[in-house]
């Protein structure tokens, strides 16, 4: 059995929130989309730990970051 450690695995999610960010940022594919090309498998996980990170929903950070994309500081 492999042990994988949970810094490895927080380290691997903030991976794949940067690059949601980015990707929320630039294209207008659905939230669902983007969860799952970064490697997420629940849609409903990948948001839920999104807000943890990032204080917005995905949703909303796409709103916000379109709105304002060189005033406002996402990283």
């Amino acid at each position: 059995m492999q042990h994988i450690s949970l810094a490895s695995i927080e380290f691997i999610n903030n991976l794949r929130i940067n690059r949601a960010k980015k990707m929320l940022q630039t294209q207008n594919d659905p939230v669902q989309v983007i969860a799952y090309s970064v490697g997420f498998e629940s849609s409903n996980y990948f948001s839920r730990l999104f807000k943890r990170k990032t204080g917005f929903s995905p949703s909303e950070y796409r709103y916000i970051a379109k709105a304002r994309p060189d005033s406002y500081d996402f990283e």
